[in-house]
């Protein structure tokens, strides 16, 4: 399944998690965009990596050596970075009044 099936298939589930939890469901859906994007380690699971490996003449291990910090970072700093981006967002983010009515009675749905 590619990147892109996956975050389609997930999308619906961060939404309602969110919504169930009571956070704004669009910090799930970029959660779960940057981690179906995050394939960096092994050649063969997107297609740029492919095609460097293939036509660029790398060797596994060197697209392992470089892929796997890759996919550290892409762990480590959204899982920081997005929590932050959205507390600072809900702070200075005032929905009007039709956007708050609709998603107050969309949580009691």
């Amino acid at each position: 399944m590619t990147n892109n099936a996956v975050a389609v298939i997930v999308r619906p589930v961060a939404i309602n998690l969110g919504n169930s939890l009571g956070v704004d469901p669009r910090a799930l859906v970029i959660t779960v965009v940057m981690g179906a994007t995050a394939s960096f380690a092994i050649p063969i699971l997107y297609q740029t990596n492919t095609l460097v490996y293939g036509l660029g003449g790398c060797r596994f291990a060197n697209i392992i050596k470089v892929g796997l910090p890759l996919n550290l970072l892409m762990a480590v700093v959204p899982s920081i970075a997005i929590p932050v981006v959205w507390l600072v967002y809900g702070l200075f983010y005032r929905p009007c009044c039709l956007c708050r009515n609709a998603a107050m009675q969309h949580r009691r749905l």
